[in-house]
């Protein structure tokens, strides 16, 4: 059974005062096209939810058992929870967590506390959590991607903008930003990282593959601590484009001897 949610259901103001409890519903939800803004309570759909053309949803919360798929922009003044694929057209935010068991994907930002998409986060705009940002696959962004904690990814982060982290960066595929790439700890990367600006870690910088960037490297450049000689290491195949400004340098796949000396120090 489908609940189709016309403009009956709400008054001019777009609050809605429909008789139908929304907090537990079973069954599938279809909200209808050209409703503008409007506001619903506490909403569990045991089902999938579908948010037509012209229609922009605030909830006070939301829960989907299965998917959710929105033409316009998506906003809850709590935590927005679904159990399969979140797919917008426009912009998803949430005052809470926002989370989704499989993919993540806006056609415009994803604004939330903390942000978790099982299988992926891709957004057209910018990706920006107040806390982390976690996904299983990659995260991609059209233009900055920005975490308040740790962005801890099994696959690649992409960003055409820059990339910024309070705490680790934690990556199992390749970091690409076409700015630059900031994180308040460690940055740990199983691939390649490219820059189109500069790098800085208040730890140190370790990958597999090559780091290349356009300006300087910064690792152990921290202002709350001492660094230590290891919160100084910038680890990697082969620095290819870019000095370091600050750290040791070692690089994998040369005679460690053979880098000078004022390279490995940032002098």
């Amino acid at each position: 059974m489908t609940l189709r949610l016309d403009a009956s259901y709400f008054d001019n103001s777009g609050r809605y005062t429909g008789r139908v409890n929304l907090s537990n519903l079973e069954g599938s939800v279809m909200i209808l096209e050209g409703l503008g803004k409007i506001r619903l309570p506490t909403t569990r759909v045991r089902g999938s939810l579908l948010i037509r053309d012209g229609t922009e949803v605030s909830f006070a919360s939301l829960s989907v058992t299965k998917w959710l798929e929105a033409f316009g922009r998506v906003s809850s003044r709590s935590s927005i929870t679904v159990m399969h694929d979140i797919v917008a057209r426009g912009g998803i935010y949430a005052q809470g967590d926002l989370y989704a068991a499989e993919k993540l994907i806006s056609s415009e930002n994803i604004v939330a506390m903390c942000i978790r998409g099982d299988r992926c986060v891709t957004a057209a705009g910018k990706i920006r959590a107040g806390g982390s940002i976690r996904s299983d696959g990659d995260v991609t962004a059209g233009e900055d991607i920005c975490a308040e904690r740790g962005i801890l990814v099994r696959g690649s982060i992409v960003a055409d903008g820059n990339i910024r982290a309070g705490a680790t960066i934690l990556c199992g595929g390749e970091l690409r930003a076409g700015g630059g790439i900031a994180s308040g700890d460690d940055i740990r990367v199983e691939g390649a990282i490219e820059s189109g600006a500069g790098i800085m870690a208040q730890s140190s910088i370790s990958c597999m593959g090559p780091i290349q960037c356009r300006d300087r490297v910064f690792a152990g450049l921290c202002c709350f601590k001492h660094p230590t000689e290891s919160d100084k290491v910038i680890l990697c195949r082969r620095l290819r484009g870019g000095t370091v400004g600050y750290g040791w340098l070692l690089e994998t796949d040369r005679d460690l001897s053979a880098v000078p000396a004022a390279q490995q120090t940032g002098e």
